[in-house]
């Protein structure tokens, strides 16, 4: 071939492959950043988004090689988000900002579940109406959990004097099965998580916290205040990323628990499908409603830190709450 008709054909080719991947997503062409994110706990409906996110490729549409870790508690999870160990954790909202008072430098960046989750569980069958009624009666607790700095709180909001209320203390593990087995009146756990190990070991009815008037943010995303300062474009990224998931799994509740299952075999279809329909009941608050999935309402936050420092020992100044979360990221032109 002549050299000027290859270098017209070796110019057509460039033009094409040009065109070819301009129509391609950005997030095919861009190149993918790996990033790490560490549940609050083991594997559940609770993280279907995040699972379905990966799966359906809404993390790489923006850019994001997720990797889902599994948690061990949220005390675990602000470590690795501190360190750096891991981008971005799921945490309860209390223990972050207990742990920010405490000198972690964390941030909440979004909301998960705005609405307080938290319930008192009793026998489907017995006489216990609300909060008020477990006067003189037993909670199989965990020492040392937010449950317990909380629990004077929300006993306070029923009417109920905190040493009116006998504690069974077990490992977190075996608070359930302990229930099951008649050692106490009640127990205590996140519904959307709990509810339906509570009911396979023992058909009962949730108490809601937020029933009682208790208001806090339950379940927030942390990041590391230095990636919030030198990384904004990856929070803003992996939170549109998050939220389309939420979205996304919120219209179509099968293909999240199944990207669930695909990606976490061990756990089960039925539960799962609760803990996810569940968890849909918690995403927004009553402040939260009119703004779009992650906002934080500074309502609840501003409860939520008094109810912290009267009751649960967080220390410092509380006047600024952006040490304790910001909405940079979200935003809502329906908040004042």
């Amino acid at each position: 071939m002549p050299r000027h008709q290859f270098r017209r054909a070796l110019a057509t080719c460039l033009m094409i492959a040009s065109a070819l991947l301009a129509l391609l997503p950005k997030s095919v062409a861009a190149e993918q950043r790996a990033v790490r994110f560490r549940m609050d706990w083991i594997p559940s409906g609770m993280y279907a988004p995040f699972f379905y996110g990966y799966d359906a490729g809404v993390f790489a549409k923006n850019g994001i090689d997720l990797d889902i870790v599994n948690g061990n508690g949220s005390l675990t999870t602000i470590a690795d988000v501190d360190a750096g160990n891991v981008k971005f954790g799921m945490s309860g909202c209390a223990a972050a900002a207990l742990a920010i008072s405490k000198g972690r430098k964390i941030v909440s960046v979004a909301s998960y579940m705005a609405k307080y989750s938290w319930a008192f569980y009793v026998p489907e069958d017995s006489a216990f109406k609300n909060i008020g009624d477990l006067r003189g009666k037993s909670v199989v607790v965990a020492p040392n959990s937010s449950e317990i700095l909380l629990l004077p709180a929300v006993l306070k909001y029923a009417g109920v004097n905190p040493e009116d209320m006998k504690r069974v203390a077990v490992d977190p593990a075996q608070k359930i099965a302990t229930y099951a087995r008649g050692v106490g009146d009640s127990t205590i756990t996140t519904m959307a998580y709990g509810d339906p190990l509570v009911q396979q070991a023992k058909p009962s009815r949730a108490l809601l916290w937020s029933d009682a008037g208790f208001v806090m943010p339950d379940y927030c995303v942390i990041a590391s205040t230095e990636t919030v300062a030198k990384d904004p474009e990856l929070v803003a990224s992996f939170l549109k990323a998050t939220f389309e998931s939420v979205a996304a799994s919120e219209k179509n509740s099968s293909a999240a628990v199944d990207a669930s299952l695909k990606l976490r075999p061990l756990i089960q279809r039925a539960p799962t499908e609760k803990q996810w329909e569940l968890t849909m009941g918690f995403l927004r608050s009553n402040n939260t409603k009119a703004c779009p999935l992650g906002w934080q309402s500074p309502k609840d936050w501003d409860i939520g830190l008094k109810t912290l420092k009267e009751y649960a020992g967080l220390e410092g100044d509380i006047s600024n709450p952006d040490l304790f979360y910001t909405n940079k990221f979200i935003k809502c032109s329906a908040s004042k």
